[in-house]
């Protein structure tokens, strides 16, 4: 539970000290470092498991986590306060954040997008086991399979970015990670050779940051300093409880209609989210590049 207080007030810090015509390259910078460290670490962890046992395996998180609270405080201080934002309860900041987004309506076009994403990837999330047995039929045990290619091209992935992140608009890399992701998706849902399904994962795992990028990045345009915490908490609320959601029905679904049919389903939401990016398009002509 607490961990969900960490991304929107990290954004809000983000918002502060970072100029905004750095702020895509950053963005990707951070997210290559998440997709490095999300590959990297179970692989990790299990050595340190296996060889030091769980308690040892455990402190060592611990001390991890103090070190990052430690870095913490060579954040300079927050000299600015908004005292006429300040509200007397949780729900109620919630409810000004959500105003706040239907005030704006790139705001409004991104939170459809995140819902739409959050239904797609929750959809399919429990299903990769599946995939493998039924689709590929292979063992379990050859989940890696699928895990491995999607690590490597995320990791790939956000470094591509990067570079491209100062040349592309982030409507652009959001629309191109949306469009990638949903064919890739079909892809992996109705393919039945390991080879394909291993490109199409890779390919899924290059174009992902180019959507946490694109969204992230049109967020922090499109918000005020003092609304950034609020708007970033509505929005991961808004994504994990579609995930959540979806994923439960997931279950309940896959007993009922084909691997493949939730597969298209899954990719259909992606192309509802790619409509949903069509007038920030139009909106960045209008205004600028940046579109807020």
């Amino acid at each position: 539970m607490l961990s969900q207080l960490s991304q929107p007030a990290g954004m809000k810090l983000y918002k502060k000290h970072v100029p905004s015509e750095q702020a895509q390259s950053g963005v990707a910078l951070l997210q290559s470092l998440f997709a490095i460290f999300t590959v990297l670490g179970p692989s990790i962890g299990t050595f340190v498991y296996q060889t030091f046992g769980i308690y040892m395996t455990l402190f060592i998180a611990f001390i991890m986590f103090v070190f990052s609270s430690f870095a913490l405080m060579f954040i300079p201080a927050d000299q600015n306060h908004h005292p006429q934002m300040a509200s007397p309860s949780v729900m109620k900041d919630m409810l000004a954040g959500i105003r706040h987004i239907f005030s704006n309506k790139v705001l409004t076009l991104l939170s459809g997008c995140v819902a739409a994403v959050g239904c797609g990837v929750g959809l399919i999330s429990p299903l990769s086991l599946f995939v493998v047995t039924e689709k590929l039929g292979l063992a379990a045990e050859k989940l890696q399979w699928l895990t491995i290619p999607y690590g490597a091209g995320e990791i790939i992935g956000g470094f591509i970015t990067i570079a491209a992140a100062t040349q592309l608009s982030p409507q652009l890399l959001l629309a191109i990670g949306l469009l990638v992701n949903g064919f890739g998706i079909w892809g992996v849902g109705h393919s039945t050779n390991l080879v394909l399904t291993m490109l199409l994962q890779f390919l899924i795992g290059l174009t992902q940051p180019c959507i946490f990028i694109g969204i992230t990045t049109l967020t922090m345009q499109c918000t005020e300093e003092a609304w950034i915490g609020r708007v970033m908490g509505v929005r991961t609320l808004l994504m994990t409880g579609t995930m959540v959601v979806m994923m439960g029905l997931a279950g309940q679904w896959k007993t009922q209609v084909s691997l493949a049919s939730i597969y298209s389903i899954s990719a259909s939401l992606f192309m509802i989210a790619l409509i949903l990016t069509i007038p920030i398009f139009t909106i960045a002509k209008r205004e600028g590049r940046e579109c807020c």
